[in-house]
């Protein structure tokens, strides 16, 4: 997913902020935090939060193409 992010990242600078998230890095406790409060079951996974809220979410990779298609959808 990080070659993903990376393009996103220069598609849409100043327009969305886009973060990788290792839950299962276990010297990070609060990224297992953040995955137990999103509900995070399976990786890879995608969320699009808008204003704080699951606005998408899709488990398993997803091609440039789709992930472009939610973002736009999701910042409307």
């Amino acid at each position: 997913m990080a070659p993903a992010l990376a393009q996103f990242e220069q598609v849409y600078k100043d327009k969305v902020q886009f973060v990788d998230i290792n839950v299962d890095d276990v010297n990070s406790p609060q990224y297992q935090k953040y995955a137990d409060q999103k509900e995070t079951r399976s990786i890879p996974e995608t969320m699009i939060l808008k204003n704080g809220k699951v606005v998408f979410r899709k488990v398993g990779s997803m091609r440039f193409e789709d992930m472009k298609r939610a973002v736009d959808a999701a910042m409307k």
